[in-house]
């Protein structure tokens, strides 16, 4: 009988050992979902290439777009039901939507920041790229497909710059034993899913990256041959490098629609889009970790033979068809004349205000980039 009565408290404390753990679960999904998503987005690519349009549409503001001068800021805090624009500040750099989560109030923010000038002003993006932030950032090239002679100076550039400036914050983090890198690495990897067949080909970024190309519009007309070489270049990039890749267009309303969305994927944790689209004669998207080099091929029919396997080939090796068949014109950065020798027009007064706000402006930075406890 005491055997029964011993077995039956058991079971009870049990059943209470459950109950207790469930709710303790249930209170921590609740007090995670009371939390609001603050994350970072930098967009960057060449000149002209479209990046303030798309940040405009992540806002839902219906705005010409402006040159960008060098560094801008959009602030962008989301919430579920409705979109309500607010004040400017800084000459509308300092932009935002409003949008709140179901009933609980709670707010989503992106912080989008635009380096303008192509790769002339490129090194800005060490300012929004700190190890404070660095588990938050979604970076974003665009590269104008209207343009396609620089699409992959412009593609090796960031990445290169992006994945450079990323492996230095995560190796000082790293000497202070941090475990933000091995959660980054891992995160990285976890989008191909395990045992993918192109394993060994694959770099991916550390940090979520986005590829969009812009003036699918005029893409779209361009001979057969160099649309096929386009695409597959963009998409053996994407796929090696852990990136989405979508083309775009402000004249087509659901190609945009679909570009936001995807960008709300990676800014507020929505779902992505629908789709998976690798066909060169529509806009295509393919979610990163959704391609194989099998089903990219080889650069052009040519290259299968004198080249190898597919699994032979780099993106050195890509760059170089990829420069054979569309070569780099010859162009003057115009970018250039935007500079002024201000040298020749000293202002002691304002020189020394702007010295002082500089310092203090590299001051705040610094402290910002300091490890959160």
């Amino acid at each position: 009988m005491s055997a029964v009565n011993s077995t039956a408290e058991l079971s009870t404390k049990d059943l209470w050992t459950l109950a207790k753990h469930a709710a303790n679960s249930d209170a921590k999904k609740t007090t995670t979902q009371l939390q609001g998503i603050e994350n970072t987005m930098i967009v960057v690519g060449s000149k002209g290439s479209g990046k303030t349009t798309i940040i405009l549409r992540q806002t839902d503001r219906d705005e010409a777009p402006s040159p960008t001068s060098a560094l801008e800021y959009t602030q962008v805090e989301h919430f579920h039901t409705h979109v309500n624009n607010c004040q400017y500040l800084f000459q509308n750099i300092y932009r935002f939507a409003r949008r709140t989560r179901g009933m609980t109030g709670v707010k989503d923010v992106v912080h989008m920041w635009e380096v303008a000038g192509g790769v002339r002003l490129s090194d800005l993006v060490k300012i929004p790229i700190v190890e404070a932030q660095v588990h938050t950032i979604t970076c974003v090239i665009v590269v104008d497909l209207s343009q396609p002679d620089s699409i992959t100076s412009t593609l090796d550039h960031f990445i290169t710059l992006f994945a450079e400036r990323v492996e230095s914050l995560l190796s000082g983090l790293e000497k202070r034993g941090s475990k933000r890198p091995a959660a980054l690495r891992k995160q990285a990897w976890k989008k191909y899913g395990v045992d993918h067949p192109d394993q060994s080909e694959l770099k991916p970024s550390l940090v979520p990256l986005v590829i969009i190309g812009s003036k699918y519009d005029v893409f779209r007309d361009f001979e057969s041959e160099t649309r096929k070489l386009v695409c597959k270049t963009l998409r053996y990039a994407a796929h090696v490098f852990g990136a989405s890749l979508i083309f775009t267009s402000a004249k087509d309303e659901t190609s945009m629609e679909r570009c936001r969305q995807l960008l709300s994927h990676h800014g507020f944790k929505s779902n992505p889009p629908k789709g998976h689209i690798i066909d060169h004669n529509k806009a295509m998207m393919v979610l990163a970790g959704a391609d194989t080099l099998s089903q990219i091929g080889h650069p052009t029919k040519s290259d299968k033979e004198s080249i190898g396997r597919v699994k032979g080939l780099d993106w050195n090796m890509w760059k170089t068809v990829y420069s054979q068949s569309l070569p780099p014109r010859n162009v003057q950065d115009d970018s250039l004349k935007d500079i002024v020798d201000l040298a020749k027009y000293r202002e002691p007064a304002i020189d020394n205000v702007y010295g002082q706000k500089e310092a203090e402006f590299m001051q705040r930075m610094e402290r910002q980039s300091q490890p959160q406890r």
